[in-house]
């Protein structure tokens, strides 16, 4: 079976596109899953995806499909979304995603990235939000750092060997740990700790 009839649903640009339901959104990638979809379906997907973005019912379609391909070819699914660290780059995308970790009931936390990649800046805190069993909890959540830097810390040249070796003189107590990444630490750490609390005993 073809894909083209979700891509006609999809691609018709970010004001034309409309959402596919759960059911839908898992039979399209499952079949993507299963090697049932030409390169140019794919090609043709990823493009409608990247101009329209996900709904909260694709995306649970998808991760449905996700853990039954992993299932049935009894490999671990690659993301385990019992608890979930996501970026996000668009300010769009917090609020589909807060929607879905709400849906789901799921514990998350909710990380503004770069380009889509979770980072740790030495310069400036990242807003961190974190949720329990769906709910935000502001509590042992970060917000981000506002205002102009009035002080730039020192760092190392940005290059890899660089980096590197700052990074390791900070982990063995040689050099002293950015004030906005020492701050995303005690928050990814409040956050475990209201997560190991509300866990059950036993």
């Amino acid at each position: 079976m073809s894909i083209a009839s979700y891509i006609r649903v999809t691609g018709r640009g970010k004001e034309g596109a409309r959402a596919l339901g759960e059911a839908d959104a898992h039979d399209l990638l499952g079949q993507l899953l299963d090697g049932r979809v030409s390169d140019l379906e794919i090609g043709a997907l990823a493009l409608a995806k990247r101009i329209k973005g996900e709904s909260t019912s694709e995306l649970a379609g998808f991760l449905r499909a996700v853990h039954d391909a992993a299932r049935a070819r009894r490999e671990p699914a690659f993301i385990d979304i019992e608890t979930l660290c996501s970026p996000f780059a668009r300010p769009e995308y917090a609020t589909m995603l807060a929607d879905f970790i709400a849906a789901g009931r799921l514990d998350a936390m909710l990380m503004r990235g770069t380009e889509g990649e979770p980072v740790a800046n030495a310069r400036r805190l990242r807003q961190l939000a974190v949720y329990l069993g769906g709910k935000r909890r502001d509590e042992v959540s970060a917000s981000a750092g506002e205002g102009a830097l009035t002080r730039l810390p020192s760092l190392p040249e940005p290059v890899a060997v660089a980096t590197a070796a700052f990074v390791s003189s900070v982990a063995a107590a040689r050099a002293a740990m950015p004030g906005p990444v020492a701050s995303q630490i005690d928050a990814i750490v409040a956050a475990c700790a209201a997560l190991a609390e509300r866990a059950p005993s036993g």
